[in-house]
């Protein structure tokens, strides 16, 4: 035997068994492509669970930051409408239907009993619901302002 033919056989040797090794290696490694589809899928569920409860909580927060937006818009104009004829700085409390689906509630009352001056310091409580009075408070401002003592 030359020194051609045994190399030529050796190869030929070697050339066989990685094909057969591959072969009988891809056999066991098709029962696990199953497993690990599934596996992959069950992370990919869980991550897209993760995300769709991360933007759930962001869309929720954003629609609390728009409600608390309105209030306080509302508030704002409360407190410019004090004072005028439809709103009077009198001693009460007011109330009213709902506004863009928030209710309001105004409560004037002095902030201290003193005789002897003829302007009055009152305290005004502005608070604002968003379902009934009854409902959560979305905003409770509280301010003072100064008024004519009525007798």
């Amino acid at each position: 035997m030359s020194m051609w033919t045994g190399c030529l056989a050796l190869y030929k040797c070697h050339a066989r068994t990685p094909r057969k090794v591959i072969d009988e290696h891809s056999d066991l490694q098709a029962g696990y492509t199953l497993i690990e589809t599934l596996i992959a899928f069950v992370i990919l569920a869980m991550s897209t669970a993760g995300f769709y409860q991360a933007w759930s909580i962001s869309a929720q927060a954003l629609h609390r930051g728009g409600l608390k937006h309105d209030a306080l818009t509302l508030t704002s104009s409360l407190f410019e409408r004090i004072g005028t004829p439809d709103l009077p700085l009198q001693l009460g409390e007011y109330t009213a239907a709902p506004e863009e689906d928030q209710y309001w509630r105004i409560v004037i009352r002095p902030y201290n009993e003193n005789a002897r001056t003829r302007l009055q310091l009152m305290s005004v409580d502005i608070s604002v619901f968003s379902d009934g009075l009854d409902g959560p408070e979305l905003v409770h401002i509280r301010s003072l302002r100064l008024g004519s003592r009525t007798p």
